[in-house]
C-alpha cells in the first residue's frame, strides 16, 4: 500500500508540477501539496498550514435539487472556509494526459 500511495503521489506531484509552471510564469506564487484522506479536511489543514490567501477550486455545473441533497466539495469550502474561495467552471477534461485515477466497486 506504501508503494502505492508514493507512486500516486509522485504522479500527482509531476502533474501539479506542470501546472504551476505556467502559473509561476506568470507570476503566481505556487506551492504544491498531494495529501490523501477527507477532501474538505485536508483542503481546509493545507490552506491554514500554509497561510493561504485564497482556495481556487474547479467545480462542475450541478442542478439546484442535486447540490441541495449532495452538497459538493467547493459548496463545502465555501460554507466552512475562512480563507476565501475562488470557483472556477471545470473545462473539458482532455482523453490523456491526466493521472486521474477511478475505483471501481
Amino acid at each position: 500500500m506504501d508503494e502505492i500511495l508514493r507512486e500516486e503521489q509522485a504522479i500527482w506531484q509531476d502533474y501539479l508540477a506542470r501546472l504551476g509552471s505556467h502559473l509561476a510564469y506568470a507570476g503566481v506564487v505556487v506551492r504544491r501539496s498531494v495529501s490523501f484522506g477527507d477532501p474538505l479536511a485536508v483542503t481546509l489543514a493545507t490552506a491554514q498550514r500554509c497561510g493561504a490567501d485564497l482556495i481556487a477550486v474547479a467545480a462542475p455545473a450541478q442542478p439546484a435539487v442535486w447540490r441541495f441533497f449532495h452538497p459538493s466539495l467547493a459548496q463545502r469550502l465555501l460554507a466552512q472556509s475562512i480563507v476565501p474561495v475562488l470557483l472556477l467552471p471545470c473545462s473539458p477534461l482532455p482523453r490523456s494526459g491526466l493521472p486521474y485515477r477511478t475505483a471501481t466497486a
